[in-house]
């Protein structure tokens, strides 16, 4: 029973039910037949006996090859395969129990393509079973570095008593397919975070795929995406500098109503939320994520965020000192809503304030901190005296 040469069911010493006796077999044995069996379950993969084949041998061809080298790689792809059966079945937990199981990192043997392939599947049985903490674990794995080799280099011939690498099998993607698997993953684990700048710069990746690139159909939705979280991302020096550069892109010429958006932003002028809503409402409402179902509630509120905090900014450009009264008149809010987002803005250290609450006053500036404790008291010292 050769690799890939087996044409009927078993008979004889090598039927099925014969192979269940493998745990107790010798080390020649195993040997000599744990490579048949991991074929078999890997080639005949539409063959309607292949759930009963894995289902009946696989946990004991796990335990009996667990620890042994010389079929690490095989064993990876048996369990691969079997969690793929159990994800058909409706277990996701058990699946994701499997795939944990088998750690490719230290896998020599294994092509790199296949090793990210394997990792980004961990990944995303994670994700199915909303275990976050441990997607991310998982996700640390991948460097995103990885994806920006060369490809086009030859491959250097291994040296005597190297690691032979194998080659990948014939359905695994290409890097920069895997490439993209990789940011759609961390999407939809920064969604659940609701980790804007993060998504925002993931679909940046993902923009600067040559594939996506070339083809309108692929990137006219992906910078899309771009614009809607660069505006929901809060203001810090990153978002800053991605809003910049991502305004240099001359795409923006198919896509004219988002590069007017994100001059508004740019612009040091005070935007009025009413007017601004009325113009992108729809386009914001019939807005679909990729991954992550529709822009909701929470994304409306956090849009209106972004507003108010730009005002802010902009105000504390043209005023020195003002009253709680005039500044929530230009923000259009409740001095109690003024105050609070005023504060939250200060804790962010997106901007230095005080207010003077018996007065109901305070000096307003965007100055970061660039001052140590002894020039601001000095400064402090200056204006009482």
């Amino acid at each position: 029973m050769g690799r890939g040469k087996f044409k009927g069911k078993p008979t004889g010493k090598r039927n099925f039910s014969t192979h269940e006796e493998m745990g107790e077999c010798s080390m020649q044995q195993l040997i000599r037949h744990n490579q048949n069996l991991v074929d078999i379950a890997l080639t005949f993969g539409s063959g309607t006996w292949q759930p009963c084949l894995c289902n009946r041998f696989s946990g004991k061809n796990s335990s009996v090859s667990a620890g042994k080298i010389y079929v690490e790689l095989e064993r990876a792809r048996l369990i691969k395969k079997l969690a793929k059966i159990k994800e058909s079945q409706g277990l996701i937990a058990e699946a994701a129990d499997l795939m944990h199981e088998i750690a490719v990192e230290t896998f020599g043997a294994m092509a790199k393509t296949e090793k990210i392939a394997f990792i980004l599947e961990q990944v995303r049985l994670c994700l199915d079973r909303q275990d976050y903490v441990r997607a991310q674990i998982l996700s640390r794995k991948i460097s995103p570095r990885v994806f920006d080799a060369d490809t086009s280099k030859e491959k250097k011939k291994p040296k005597e008593g190297d690691n032979v690498v194998e080659e990948a099998p014939a359905d695994i993607p290409s890097l920069l397919e895997l490439k993209r698997i990789y940011y759609e993953l961390m999407i939809r684990y920064y969604s659940h975070n609701n980790d804007y700048l993060e998504i925002c710069r993931c679909y940046k990746a993902i923009y600067d795929i040559s594939s996506v690139k070339e083809d309108p159909s692929k990137w006219v939705p992906v910078l899309r995406k771009i614009c809607w979280y660069l505006v929901l991302a809060p203001h810090d020096p990153m978002q800053s500098s991605l809003l910049n550069s991502t305004l240099e892109d001359k795409n923006f010429s198919e896509i004219p109503n988002f590069g007017e958006l994100l001059k508004q932003l740019v612009t040091m002028e005070v935007i009025q939320w009413t007017a601004l809503w009325e113009t992108c409402r729809n386009e914001f409402e019939n807005e679909k994520n990729m991954l992550g179902g529709s822009l909701g509630d929470k994304a409306t509120e956090d849009l209106r965020q972004r507003i108010i905090e730009h005002k802010i900014l902009v105000v504390s450009k043209y005023y020195a000192r003002l009253t709680l009264q005039r500044l929530a008149k230009l923000l259009c809010l409740t001095i109690e809503e003024t105050e609070k987002h005023l504060s939250d803005m200060v804790v962010l250290k997106s901007l230095v304030a005080k207010v003077d609450r018996p007065m109901g006053t305070g000096p307003l500036c965007t100055q970061q901190r660039t001052k140590n404790g002894s020039q601001l008291m000095g400064d402090e010292f200056g204006e009482v005296a």
